[in-house]
């Protein structure tokens, strides 16, 4: 396979996966092409306007999650703080949360961001997979006393 082709492959696989995660943000750009066969209204006008701003508060909403994963990794936040930040950023636009439970399925919406936060960990320490395995068990048992906590709570 010459470079090229790698290149084209490359990004349909990741526009096909942030097509997937956030829909309304490729509709807004005018990227939902397959959806848009047979429509004969063009989109309103600031469309493009609306969509740079989304793509800009994602960013701001990816940097923040950044932030807090580093907070968290260096141990200067529980996760139970970070999963309280995660949720609040989730909760910005209703999709998010959506594909959260989806991709994430758990009793709760705590273990569901929860199990997020442990995800996002993982990934940032992917080049150390001894730290992220040190991290990461230890992540787990704040997620399961978090988990015992919330359930005697109930009962």
């Amino acid at each position: 396979m010459t470079f090229p082709l790698r290149a084209v492959l490359a990004f349909a696989l990741l526009f096909g996966g942030f097509a997937t995660v956030c829909p309304r943000l490729t509709e807004a750009c005018g990227l939902d092409f397959w959806n848009r066969i047979g429509q004969e209204t063009p989109p309103a006008n600031g469309t493009q306007e609306e969509a740079l701003e989304g793509v800009k508060q994602s960013q701001q909403r990816q940097e923040m999650r950044h932030i807090v994963i580093q907070e968290l990794v260096e141990e200067r936040m529980k996760l139970a703080d970070a999963i309280d930040h995660f949720y609040e950023l989730d909760q910005i636009e209703p999709e998010v949360m959506n594909q959260t439970r989806r991709r994430f399925p758990a009793e709760s919406d705590q273990m569901t961001v929860g199990l997020q936060v442990l995800s996002h960990v993982e990934a940032f320490l992917y080049a150390e997979p001894s730290r992220r395995e040190e991290v990461a068990r230890r992540l787990k048992m704040e997620l399961v006393a978090l988990r015992t906590a919330a359930s005697s709570a109930i009962h």
